[in-house]
């Protein structure tokens, strides 16, 4: 998710020494693995990555300095997932062994066309077998 705030109009008569970034619930490691992430006072961006599909996120930013942490600003999304597609241009190729007792198989396919925004990538295949030699 990548998040941006313009800097707070008030400061509170004093510069901000950093940018606080609560993430509920924790994202698995990657760009704020803690409970909070500190961002120098500079940054007004930032993406948080790692996240879970179908799951609910709130991100809350405030701006801090010398005198006290400032006003939450808070956001929750959700990240939706969908599954892929059909695999494309399945391809089964028998072949039998020298010995003329094995049959091994043989597959091929493409990988579906997938908008990684709304669907994970894959991770693995299934296949399955229906039925039995004969």
């Amino acid at each position: 998710v990548a998040l941006s705030w313009d800097v707070p109009i008030t400061l509170g008569g004093t510069n901000i020494t950093h940018y606080l970034i609560t993430v509920t619930p924790l994202p698995n490691t990657g760009s704020c693995p803690d409970t909070e992430c500190r961002l120098e006072p500079s940054m007004t961006t930032t993406t948080i990555t790692n996240l879970d599909y179908d799951t609910e996120y709130t991100f809350v930013i405030q701006a801090v300095n010398c005198a006290d942490n400032g006003t939450q600003a808070s956001l929750n999304v959700f990240i939706n997932a969908e599954a892929p597609g059909r695999p494309q241009n399945l391809e089964l190729c028998a072949i039998l062994l020298d010995n003329g007792n094995e049959l091994n198989l043989k597959t091929t396919w493409q990988c579906p066309e997938i908008d990684e925004s709304i669907v994970p990538m894959i991770s693995s295949y299934e296949i399955a077998v229906a039925g039995s030699p004969s």
